[in-house]
């Protein structure tokens, strides 16, 4: 039995009690959410969407109630990184013996080196600007532009309209959800993609946006480890952000160095080994 997560877990018992072997897909680190709880109330500009603590109480609750269960119960567990590994080691029922980590391949991949930035234009991309860092983007684009004027920040992808509106958030340019041709057309123009990740599984943006050549800063929380090509930074660390983004601001060579290490980085990332790896897991386990 092949299990997203703690979805179906009556299921999961029922499969168990006869005999099939269980695969749980663990794509999260699932204690991220009560951190989330207290990131809204550290940042008064995340006041106007105060009323999702009530769902990240929601999403802690439920996996408290079921993820040591799962831990149990799997007979091995199918994860994306490393990062997620090391999360569910807070589980007194997590086993060693039963990780295979087989990272995601992205949607969107371009297989020719294509990338002409325009200088300063930095892209964020997600839906949850609290779990995502979109704040610690924020603050360090607003401090840096004081000496580079030309920084630009813009957010991709579906945001709370309170956000939106908030003059917390004022220079910020919001694009909202993009399409597939749209998005291509950011990646070819972005000179850096910042992404101070608090919690992901493998942020397949990131694989995105390297396989168009984008530098990128983001914590080791994203769930890259440490081949990756780019700048990982402490979570909330605003300054280790500037620091990252006025040396590619400064040092053009190095930042086209890196925007090509990114491209050959992507290419290793492919649907065919993905699937490979999959199916050699599922033969023999």
């Amino acid at each position: 039995l092949y299990n997203m997560f703690i979805e179906n877990i009556e299921f999961v018992r029922y499969a168990k009690k006869n005999g099939l072997k269980v695969l749980a897909d663990i794509y999260e680190n699932p204690y991220i959410f009560r951190e989330l709880i207290d990131e809204i109330d550290a940042h008064p500009e995340f006041e106007p969407i105060s009323y999702e603590k009530k769902s990240q109480e929601a999403q802690a609750v439920l996996r408290e109630k079921y993820v040591d269960e799962l831990l149990l119960l799997a007979d091995q567990y199918l994860i994306p990184s490393q990062y997620v590994a090391d999360c569910l080691r807070r589980s007194p029922n997590f086993d060693e013996n039963k990780v295979n980590i087989i990272p995601y391949v992205s949607s969107i991949k371009n297989d020719t080196y294509d990338n002409n930035p325009i200088k300063g234009r930095i892209i964020w991309i997600g839906n949850d600007p609290v779990r995502k860092g979109l704040i610690y983007a924020t603050h360090a684009i607003r401090n840096l532009k004081k000496k580079y004027p030309f920084l630009e920040l813009r957010v991709i992808g579906p945001m709370p309209i309170d956000i939106v509106e908030s003059d917390s958030f004022s220079d910020v340019k919001f694009l909202g959800y993009l399409n597939k041709e749209q998005l291509t057309s950011e990646f070819k123009q972005a000179d850096i993609y910042i992404f101070p990740t608090l919690a992901e599984g493998f942020a397949g943006s990131l694989l995105e946006a390297a396989s168009f050549g984008v530098p990128i800063i983001t914590t080791k929380a994203s769930g890259f480890c440490d081949d990756f090509p780019g700048f990982f930074v402490e979570e909330r660390n605003t300054k280790e952000i500037e620091s990252a983004i006025i040396t590619l601001i400064e040092d053009r060579v190095l930042r086209d160095k890196m925007s090509y290490d990114f491209f050959e980085y992507s290419q290793k990332y492919n649907a065919d080994d993905f699937e490979k790896s999959l199916m050699e897991l599922l033969k023999t386990k």
